[in-house]
């Protein structure tokens, strides 16, 4: 089994305290596949704390890593399991429902 964290798009403030494209929010997923290869995603967003940019990264340095990093941080490792669950509980529930055609 499997999660694995893809950022789907970023919101920046073109200018914020004299730096240039500051990321405060992002659209991500997760996705979890089980061991017979069954996979559901879940998707969410989450706004950064920006009120200082100590350790700020110029948007042109960012990779993927380092924004799913600062998502996995600002979580906390409660909030990651949380996630983890949550999509876990979302792909049984998929492969235990079904639909059945009225005739």
């Amino acid at each position: 089994m499997s999660y694995i964290w893809n950022i789907q798009d970023l919101e920046v403030y073109s200018n914020h305290n004299g730096e240039v494209d500051v990321i405060y929010s992002a659209n991500y997923s997760l996705t979890y596949t089980d061991e017979t290869g069954n996979a559901e995603t879940i998707f969410k967003q989450i706004n950064f704390d920006i009120s200082t940019l100590d350790n700020f990264i110029a948007y042109d340095s960012l990779s993927s890593a380092n924004v799913i990093e600062w998502i996995r941080n600002s979580l906390g490792t409660d909030g990651v399991s949380a996630l983890e669950t949550e999509v876990n509980t979302a792909l049984t529930n998929m492969l235990n429902t079904s639909t059945k055609t009225l005739r």
